[in-house]
């Protein structure tokens, strides 16, 4: 959902705006579930002018919808976890919205803070706490909001969970089991990959695999040390496999991944090659690269922060790919993210992560200007405005 903030003079504008707060308003009166926490309520009616109704919320699955009344506010999160995610993550979805108003961003902040991480110590032992797959599948639903909003709630829950729920996870959606009536009479058990490097080509981009590898892939990136070597190749493959596969629609869980756990992945596979892979996705721009999420600022967040979890790794690929890159292009691609670190130092100071740059920028400006020699490299003349503009940041 967008909302638009600023104060506008057309009028039908102005309606409209107010229109969607109200609307946001009544929808949070309905899904937020006053009385667990007095300060929280008094925020909800005072500060942000949500008053509080009664009504039946439901769940919906599989074409059927349950309602569920309730006398007490805390049976809303005993339900299931899968009640408790949708909620959930409505919640901060609407809270979302509704914190793009100036005047109700520290309010909304404070109440979605309190439902995201609360809830277990309010509600008591009958909590259901927010289910891990719900939310990784709503993470795929494709809006931006709601992806943002399943994310915070996913990372909490994945903190909050015990080491031996952890490995449980892990273990069903690395190899889920299926059940088989054979013989009729008894039940036996057979094992299934689910992730993706271990799954037939024609099995890859599904969805199943997908989730698997947002699962397996998160948990591992937190809490590496609980899993086996062969677990995290696998994990470390699956990432590198969507990365590289130019038609997979699962490029930016791959990048995502990337950004979280580089310093983990890198141990089980091809390092400088994933780099240079984030590289090519950093600077892709054109029409063969749009796609439902656009890849190119996720991968250049993934950049950033690789550059400074690895700075040794980062310098000597990039100063490597600007005097010996396997293609013209790929060395375009290499030289605009050197441009971009350099604008980031200079320019936005809230980046932090770009300062690793300084003290490898002689080295790395030699390479810059020996791609400018005619005696050593080709296509010269290809990459002559992105060096000079390189140089022209660089002595500002």
């Amino acid at each position: 959902m967008t909302v638009a903030k600023a104060i506008s003079t057309n009028r039908d504008q102005t309606r409209a705006i107010l229109l969607t707060l109200e609307r946001l308003r009544h929808v949070l009166s309905a899904l937020l579930t006053p009385g667990l926490n007095r300060d929280i309520d008094i925020i909800c009616t005072e500060k942000l002018n949500i008053r509080p109704v009664t009504p039946l919320i439901g769940f919906s699955r599989n074409e059927a919808v349950t309602l569920y009344p309730k006398a007490d506010p805390r049976e809303a999160w005993c339900l299931s976890t899968d009640v408790s995610a949708a909620r959930a993550l409505s919640i901060t979805v609407m809270l979302n919205a509704l914190s793009v108003y100036e005047e109700f961003m520290e309010g909304a902040s404070t109440v979605m803070i309190f439902y995201a991480t609360s809830l277990a110590a309010v509600v008591g032992p009958k909590y259901q706490p927010p289910s891990l797959v719900y939310l990784a599948r709503r993470w795929f639903d494709g809006s931006s909001d709601i992806r943002r909003s399943a994310r915070s709630l996913f990372d909490y829950a994945i903190a909050c969970i015990s080491d031996e729920d952890s490995n449980e996870v892990i273990e069903h959606w690395q190899h889920h089991c299926e059940h088989f009536l054979y013989p009729p009479a008894s039940m036996s058990f057979k094992k299934v990959p689910l992730v993706p490097c271990l799954q037939p080509t024609t099995e890859r981009e599904a969805i199943q695999a997908a989730l698997s590898l947002f699962l397996c892939g998160h948990i591992a990136a937190e809490k590496y040390s609980l899993l086996s070597a062969s677990t995290l190749t696998d994990i470390s493959k699956s990432i590198a496999m969507y990365l590289h596969d130019g038609q997979s629609l699962h490029r930016v869980l791959a990048i995502d991944l990337c950004s979280r756990g580089f310093h983990i992945w890198q141990h089980y596979i091809d390092a400088m090659e994933i780099l240079r892979a984030l590289f090519t996705l950093s600077t892709s721009i054109g029409k063969d690269s749009i796609s439902l999420y656009n890849v190119a600022p996720q991968a250049r967040l993934a950049v950033l922060q690789i550059a400074s979890a690895n700075t040794p790794l980062f310098m000597t690929t990039l100063g490597l790919d600007i005097l010996t890159p396997p293609t013209l292009d790929h060395r375009k691609a290499v030289m605009q993210i050197f441009a971009f670190l350099v604008k980031k130092t200079r320019g936005l100071i809230r980046y932090q992560r770009p300062l690793v740059l300084q003290p490898n920028l002689p080295k790395l400006m030699e390479a810059v200007v020996r791609s400018l020699d005619p005696n050593t490299t080709t296509h010269r003349e290809a990459v002559l405005d992105l060096a000079t503009e390189i140089i022209s940041y660089v002595v500002k």
